[in-house]
């Protein structure tokens, strides 16, 4: 899978400098990756995937400024962490766990799994579109058909069960935001097969990479549970929506083929991995 995000990120103001020192303490400490490890000892037998990353000073400078934050404490997910389970009803457990033998602060849950009544929606090329608003639109084209938490003011992955903290260590005089995001087999393949291939991809201009998104989120998510769904009347109705989606936007579909086809190659290629019980990028099966 080749990475097409821009990597040539580099703090420009104050707070973009704030952010990367940040970066560079976190990277450098002990303490957290302890912490991490400890974290990791504790859930990975429970767990498809266990992963975890501090954000990259490019990576941070990069959604800091497609997010238009305006400050260095905005972000939410220096540290991230991804749990990926079987089956949803396990999310419960891993919640449970956390919650009981990992000591964090300030829990907020954030679910964002379930979709509301199947609608169609129409996708087309948008018009002036500044990068500082790639956030803002996506939000409010997914909170038309996912159920959204009324207190969540940030764009988090659709399709997924997002546990938000901050950590205060020893060895740093600030708290740390931590991301834990669950996610089931299903939904973190949709997640990956878009995440390089549209999401950050920053060869695609941004007035066809949020609509191409956008649409693509439901599709995907569909095909992801084809994939291993054994009921057929699911079957048929995750088929009748798919072909409804592509349907109402077949124009749109047409004129962006080839990265259309990019994104359904590539989430062949994680079903395929995933039933052969492959790694998928950085991720290691469990």
């Amino acid at each position: 899978m080749q990475n097409l995000m821009n990597k040539d990120f580099y703090p420009e103001d104050m707070q973009e400098t704030i952010l990367c020192n940040k970066i560079k303490e976190i990277k450098n400490s002990e303490e957290i990756s302890k912490f991490l490890k400890d974290v990791e000892y504790l859930l990975k037998d429970k767990t498809e995937i266990f992963a975890y990353r501090i954000k990259e000073p490019f990576s941070a400078i990069r959604t800091y400024r497609l997010a238009n934050y305006k400050n260095a404490n905005k972000l939410h997910d220096l540290i991230g962490i991804l749990i990926v389970v079987d089956k949803v009803e396990e999310i419960e457990n891993i919640e449970k766990i956390i919650k009981e033998k990992v000591e964090v602060d300030n829990i907020k849950i954030y679910n964002l799994l379930n979709e509301k009544e199947f609608e169609l929606r129409h996708y087309k090329k948008l018009k002036d579109v500044e990068a500082s608003k790639y956030n803002e639109l996506i939000f409010e084209d997914i909170s038309k058909w996912i159920y959204i938490p009324n207190d969540l003011n940030i764009l988090l992955p659709p399709f997924s069960y997002n546990m938000l903290c901050k950590k205060k260590f020893n060895s740093i005089d600030y708290e740390i935001p931590i991301e834990i995001r669950i996610q089931t087999k299903e939904d973190f393949i949709t997640t990956e097969s878009y995440y390089y291939t549209i999401h950050k991809n920053d060869n695609l201009q941004i007035n066809v990479k949020i609509p191409l998104l956008c649409m693509s989120f439901r599709i995907l998510r569909r095909m992801s549970n084809i994939a291993f769904e054994d009921n057929i009347e699911m079957i048929e109705k995750y088929k009748r929506e798919i072909e409804q989606i592509k349907n109402e936007n077949i124009d749109f579909i047409e004129e962006n083929k080839e990265n259309f086809e990019y994104v359904l190659s590539e989430h062949s290629k994680i079903i395929n991995c995933w039933k052969n019980k492959l790694d998928i990028y950085q991720f290691k099966r469990n």
